[in-house]
Order: structure tokens, then C-alpha cells, then sequence
């Protein structure tokens, strides 16, 4: 329950200036009994179940966190304290609380923000917003889930009824030029799950259809997964991703999906509801963190990796690690993976007593540089840096964030800076050498 407001430093040196914003409530003395929660009188929407359920004003983020700390959300509360009278002795409500922001010294950083669902109310042909049977993923999800607001009950919005037909859409929002290209990598297991738990908890009495363009199971047991949603009746109509609509009867709210199959043939099915298997895009979170961390972002607003191949954790920055979907979107088992592979690496830093950089760094010739700052302005790594010494300003170069780019040296007005192999003598003797060889051949 923080953010990250700095960080300042290198590999085994970060220094992390932190502000934890107020709960309200003293973690070190909540039990996570409830009793608060339960003497409170007032209700909003939970956003841990996706706006279907309400939680009251006082309560843990969500049912399975840990530590089971409460928070009360002050947008909401309307300081009864009848939360102070439920804790008694325990006293681990303070409603005097303020943000406080503190810094910490770590020699390793692990990215792990995850990711964030598009909200599809923008495509108009979903009707999703305007319809009240027409659901996203994991809205459904929260449906369907014995620990959900309707304990595991599927309904409609409209009624309140089970429906007797759902369909799933694909692809929404996901490999769209107009929206997000890429596939958003798990959408089509989450559908195979929950039109396999449709079809187990209801049998005959629901028919289930999936709107697809391409299923792409293609990872260990997941063909074995499709195979058992086709077997238990699940029906797989596969699609283009252009001219899809859906459609409402507003005297009974069901609904048409309408769609054209790759040999342009007209294709539909009314529903009783819809489910969006919408895109997850980037967290909101991502932009502002890269900025702090120092760190690029790829063209759709991950996190880019060293080398996607055999440093899939690793970042510029020494030191900086990636984990899970902020790094790129991946299932489960691959987020598990790469978060343990983050998880080593860090703890490999933190096992070393010294750090071994690359001998590419930048060198300042103090007689020649003038202190003109252009350098400092021109490192996109924060590793160089002007400073008085005695009577004259200086660049100094820290050498834990220098990456040998070279960039501060192609700046200096001064030709104070060079990199250490790559001097203006060296380069003209490359050439020259290269020239004498293709001469001779």
C-alpha cells in the first residue's frame, strides 16, 4: 500500500524513496479478525469483484490478502467509529493517520506491476455498457467463482435469472490495428475454462458457444483442454474479426451475436448472455515507473528485456529485473517461471560482495572539460553528473550506472570525454586498417 517516488543509485547501491499512504489502520496490531468490517454500516462497490459486489468502508483490498490488514477508504467512511468501538483494546484503528515517505537502501529491484484489462465500452458493436447481459471475462470470472458476489450462481444483470445460452467472444480488443495488435496470449485457456465449468455445472440445461478466430492452445495439456470443452458440447464457431455485432431484444434482453466465417458466410446465435474476452494492455502504472526506474518501454507499453531470448528478466539497468506480464503478457505457469528466474537473479545480487562492470566507461579529462553541463543533460542513465572541485565545475562519471554508450562523449563540445576502445585515434586506425585489407584482397 505505497509508491515508489525515487530511486537514485546502481546495481547493490539503490537508495528508494517510498511514500506509504495511510490505511488507517496500525498493521503491526490488526488480526485481520473482521469484527470491524462487520460492525460497519456502510457499502460501495468492490472493485475486487468487479464492481458486482459491495464491501464495506472498512475491509481487507481483497478476501485471500495477506497480511489480512484492513484499510478503511475515507471516500466512503463517514466516521461513525463504530469500527473503533468493534477493535476495542486492540486499538489498531487510527483515523489520524498521514502519508509518510521514507527511503531504503536495496541492492536489487524486481518489476512485478502485472497488467491491466481493457475497458471495452468503446467498441460500440460489443454493446458492452449499453447491454446489461453482454459481460467481460472476468466479470464473468467473479460470477462463477464459489468465493464471488453471487457465491458461484450465474445470472443475468437483467433479471437475476441463469441463462440458457452463453457465448464467448474472442479477440476483443486483441489484435485489432485499430486498437491493440497483439494477442493478448490467455484469453483463449480462460475461455476453455470457464465453457468448461459452464458446461460441468449445468450440463444440458446451458448451450455454450465460443466466437473464435484462431485457438491458440499450443502450450503443455492445452490442446488436451480444448479437446475436453469440445467433448462436453462446448460449440466452436470460428470466425473473422471484422463485421462482428452484438445485439439486444429489449423486451427479453437476450441477445444475437452476428459474425461472417472466413468464407464470408453469415453466421449467429442467440444468447442469454455474452462474455468478452477483452485485451490486456499494460498497467497505468507502467509509464510513470519507467521514467523512475530508467528503463524503456516497447511500442505497446511493456517493459523491454535485455535479449527476449536468454535474458527474458534482465533490463538495462543492472540490477532491475522483470517478472510476469509487465514484461510481455504470459499464462500462468510462465509468469510463475519468470517471476522465480527474477527472484534468483536478485538474490544473486544480493549474494555478491562486489559487482564486476563492463571496462566500457566513460572517462573525463578534467584539464579539457569546461563544466558545461551538456553531458549531464545528454546521459540517459543519470551516470554523469558536474560538481565543484575547488574552484572549477566538473564532470564526474559514476561508473556503477555508466553503460558505455557513448553518448556524452559524441556531445562534449570539449572533446573532454572519451570511451575506452573507441578514441578518435583508434576509429581512424579500424578504418584504416579495414581500408588496407579490402585494398590487398
Amino acid at each position: 500500500y505505497a509508491d515508489i517516488m525515487k530511486v537514485d543509485g546502481y546495481v547493490g547501491n539503490f537508495r528508494a524513496r517510498i511514500r506509504k499512504n495511510p490505511r488507517y489502520v496500525i498493521a503491526e496490531k490488526c488480526t485481520g479478525c473482521g469484527e470491524c468490517r462487520d460492525a460497519c454500516p456502510i457499502e460501495y462497490p468492490n472493485y475486487a469483484d468487479m464492481n458486482l459486489g459491495v464491501r464495506k468502508a472498512i475491509s481487507p483490498p481483497f478476501g485471500q490478502a495477506v497480511p489480512l490488514t484492513h484499510t478503511i477508504n475515507r471516500d466512503y467512511c463517514i466516521e461513525c467509529y463504530k469500527c473503533i468501538d468493534a477493535c476495542g483494546a486492540r486499538q489498531a484503528i487510527n483515523f489520524d493517520q498521514k502519508p509518510e515517505e521514507v527511503e531504503v537502501d536495496v541492492g536489487a529491484i524486481i518489476v512485478s506491476i502485472g497488467y491491466d484489462m481493457y475497458n471495452p465500452q468503446d467498441l460500440e458493436w460489443t454493446g458492452y455498457g449499453k447491454y446489461l447481459n453482454v459481460f467481460t471475462a472476468l466479470e464473468f470470472e467473479r460470477l462463477i467463482l464459489a468465493a464471488g458476489p453471487t457465491g458461484g450462481k450465474v445470472v443475468r444483470a437483467s433479471d437475476g435469472q441463469k441463462p440458457h445460452s452463453v457465448a464467448f467472444v474472442q479477440c476483443v480488443g486483441s489484435r485489432d490495428i485499430n486498437k491493440y495488435e497483439y494477442c493478448s496470449s490467455f484469453c483463449c485457456m480462460y475461455t476453455l475454462k470457464h465453457a468448461v465449468m459452464l458446461k460441468e455445472k449445468y450440463r444440458d440445461a446451458i448451450d455454450v458457444y465460443v466466437f473464435y478466430n484462431d485457438m491458440r492452445s499450443n502450450f503443455k495439456g492445452y490442446e488436451e483442454f480444448f479437446n475436453r470443452a469440445q467433448k462436453n458440447g462446448v460449440k466452436f464457431i470460428r470466425v473473422k474479426l471484422e463485421d462482428r455485432r452484438i445485439t439486444e431484444d429489449p423486451a427479453t434482453g437476450n441477445l444475437t451475436v452476428s459474425a461472417e466465417t472466413e468464407d464470408g458466410r453469415p453466421v449467429s446465435a442467440q444468447v442469454e448472455m455474452a462474455v468478452l474476452a477483452n485485451a490486456a494492455i499494460p498497467h497505468h502504472t507502467a509509464h510513470e515507473l519507467a521514467e523512475i526506474l530508467k528503463i524503456p518501454l516497447n511500442k505497446d507499453g511493456f517493459f523491454v528485456e535485455c535479449q527476449p531470448k536468454i535474458r527474458p528478466t534482465d533490463t538495462e539497468v543492472p540490477g532491475i529485473f522483470l517478472a510476469g506480464a509487465c514484461q510481455g503478457l504470459k499464462d500462468i505457469p510462465y509468469s510463475v517461471a519468470h517471476g522465480s528466474a527474477a527472484a534468483a537473479q536478485a538474490a544473486a545480487v544480493l549474494n555478491r560482495g562486489t559487482w564486476v562492470v563492463e571496462p566500457l566507461v566513460a572517462k573525463v579529462n578534467e584539464d579539457l572539460c569546461s563544466g558545461c553541463r551538456i553531458c549531464e543533460s545528454a546521459c540517459g542513465y543519470n551516470a554523469i553528473s558536474v560538481a565543484k572541485v575547488g574552484d572549477k565545475d566538473l564532470a564526474k562519471v559514476v561508473e556503477g550506472l555508466c553503460r558505455g554508450c557513448g553518448i556524452c562523449s559524441s556531445a562534449c563540445p570539449m572533446d573532454a570525454i572519451t570511451m575506452p576502445n573507441y578514441s578518435d585515434k583508434q576509429i581512424v586506425a579500424q578504418v584504416q586498417a579495414a581500408v588496407e585489407k579490402v585494398e590487398k584482397a
